[in-house]
């Protein structure tokens, strides 16, 4: 069975190395600053932060595609693919997902804060 919308060359090669750079930045920022104020397990929030950052956009490719397709390409029969449209598309996508690892540890960083400092 041929996927319903055609390939777009270069995003299956170039989306892990990508996706592999931007979740190793968000953990090494995520473990300087849970260094930085003395959050406990650095190194638990860094990976979890990273792994969603590098995994996110590798999962959704599948789904942030059709999104690309249906934003970039003009209805024509003759479908101009937009190479680096569709890979900003999917690490938009995935990196926009991830976000919600980086508001899980800023939510924990609160807690903390406000157990540490006794303010209901």
């Amino acid at each position: 069975m041929s996927p319903p919308y055609p390939l777009v060359p270069g995003v299956d090669t170039l989306v892990p190395p990508i996706a592999l750079g931007i979740g190793v930045l968000a953990g090494v920022l995520v473990y300087r600053h849970s260094i930085r104020h003395q959050i406990q397990a650095p190194l638990l929030w860094s990976g979890f932060v990273g792994v969603t950052f590098f995994l996110a956009p590798i999962i959704l490719t599948p789904f942030l595609i059709p999104i690309y397709y249906s934003l970039f390409i003009p209805s024509d029969p003759g479908l101009l693919v937009r190479p680096l449209h569709a890979l900003a598309t999917v690490l938009g996508g995935g990196t926009l997902a991830a976000m919600g690892a980086v508001l899980v540890y800023f939510v924990q960083v609160a807690i903390a804060r406000r157990q540490s400092t006794g303010t209901p």
